[in-house]
């Protein structure tokens, strides 16, 4: 799929995605490899295709594969993160339509929103003993005291940036 028809899209740790539990990321990681993932990703392209303008959305995947809720929204869910595929912000029996690639038409889509922090969450200040204080968003914290292996490296990335930026003006500041 994504280098060849062997290979599915895999955009979250290296999976194509689970809930954190450990049973998920097993199912996972196991439907990764034997290639049931590669084989979702590919049925729901060619369903995309053959669907046109019309699209289709994550209950009309579920009906015609017979695939559970998880499925259908996960594998959608991926091949719009990866660009495969565009969710328009039209819904149809109150589920967001999707449409293969060169079936948008000049019609409104939405863009995939990968796991944002939350504007509103107000910031937690963190300092070891004898230090200034710098103040961190709250899920910023959470990731730094309980580190999650499937946290994507932009959002790892994302926090050191953060904390080094906030240590560099708490040090400005103190001089």
């Amino acid at each position: 799929m994504s280098d060849s028809s062997d290979q599915p899209f895999l955009p979250y740790a290296g999976t194509s995605g689970h809930s954190g539990s450990m049973t998920s990321r097993e199912r996972a990681v196991t439907e990764d490899e034997t290639g049931i993932t590669s084989q979702r990703q590919t049925l729901t392209l060619n369903a995309l295709r053959d669907a046109g303008t019309h699209g289709l959305t994550y209950k009309d995947l579920c009906l015609k594969f017979g695939w559970h809720h998880g499925q259908a929204s996960g594998v959608l869910s991926v091949l719009h993160k990866e660009g495969q595929i565009a969710r328009l912000a039209t819904s149809r029996n109150r589920c967001r339509v999707y449409v293969a690639s060169g079936f948008v038409n000049g019609r409104k889509v939405e863009a995939h929103k990968a796991n944002q922090p939350k504007v509103d969450e107000p910031p937690t200040p963190v300092a070891p003993t004898g230090m200034t204080a710098v103040l961190l968003p709250t899920w910023m914290l959470k990731a730094l005291t309980n580190p999650d292996e499937t946290m994507s490296d932009t959002k790892t990335q994302t926090v050191w940036t953060t904390i080094i930026e906030a240590a560099q003006i708490a040090l400005r500041e103190q001089s």
